[in-house]
């Protein structure tokens, strides 16, 4: 039941993370494709934080599955980001 808490205490953490530094991948795809830096630098705060907190919880638990989880999870975060500032994804219902 520790692994259990604790990974899903490592997905919490790294989804907040990244809603709180950046913003929607509409919103990347529409108004910060001239400006990557930015959400490059938001994205470096997010996963740093994530990662951070993958370690001290998988430090707690003596497990390594939530850091794991939050590494897989911040790679796919990435890449969605990646392809939001490229214009490939991030559309809306009504138009992309």
């Amino acid at each position: 039941m520790e692994k259990v808490i604790g990974i899903a205490g490592a997905v919490i953490a790294t989804e907040h993370f990244f809603t709180f530094a950046l913003p929607s991948l509409p919103t990347v795809k529409t108004l910060y494709r001239d400006k990557p830096d930015d959400i490059k630098r938001a994205y470096f705060i997010a996963s740093g934080l994530s990662l951070a907190t993958g370690v001290f919880i998988s430090v707690g638990i003596k497990s390594w599955l939530p850091f794991l989880v939050t590494l897989f999870l911040v790679l796919i975060f990435g890449y969605l980001y990646e392809q939001a500032l490229k214009g490939k994804i991030g559309g809306t219902i009504w138009a992309d």
